[in-house]
């Protein structure tokens, strides 16, 4: 990478899957991707389940609040 600017944007684009193309890496670093656009992947699969979750447990209890109250 040439500059610490253009290493962050790969890493962001690549790490939410984006992966435009616009940087072109070595052979060597294609591995370095590859596991990024993975974690990507995973990461936001565990955020997702976690909201469901967390959402899942509140609203329940906000609906039944209203409901006693009107």
């Amino acid at each position: 990478m040439p500059d610490p600017s253009t290493s962050f944007y790969f890493a962001t684009v690549t790490y939410t899957t984006l992966g435009h193309g616009d940087i072109v890496l070595s052979t060597e670093a294609r591995i370095v991707a590859t596991f990024c656009a993975i974690t990507g992947l995973l990461t936001f699969g565990i955020s997702t389940a976690f909201l469901t979750g967390v959402l899942s447990r509140i609203l329940p209890d906000m609906i039944g609040e209203l409901t006693r109250s009107g």
